[in-house]
């Protein structure tokens, strides 16, 4: 079942993110696609230091796309809580194909 929720996680993100309404939902479809792709509950991802938590990995993400996926995660939060701008599907769509190549 992990497998397959890897395998299917790029699907679903791209479905979720197809029906969000709010930023609220978007945050919540990429820590889905999160967990799916790390193993974990998509909670874990609930305001989780990156920084920390790659360093900490047995193979830890390249700097430039650790950092990426901060950056992604502070404006998805500051969109979700803080009434900033939405960060496009396309960019998170673009950002999860790249993520999809090395999370496992």
């Amino acid at each position: 079942p992990l497998a397959r929720g890897r395998r299917r996680a790029q699907r679903e993100l791209a479905r979720a993110l197809g029906g969000a309404d709010s930023a609220v939902r978007e945050l919540a479809a990429w820590h889905e696609f999160l967990g799916a792709r790390t193993g974990e509950v998509a909670e874990a991802w609930n305001g989780r230091d990156v920084a920390r938590w790659n360093a900490e990995r047995v193979r830890p993400l390249a700097p430039e796309l650790a950092r990426a996926l901060a950056a992604l995660l502070a404006r998805l939060e500051a969109a979700a809580f803080g009434g900033a701008a939405r960060v496009p599907a396309a960019e998170l769509q673009a950002l999860a194909g790249k993520l999809a190549e090395v999370l496992r």
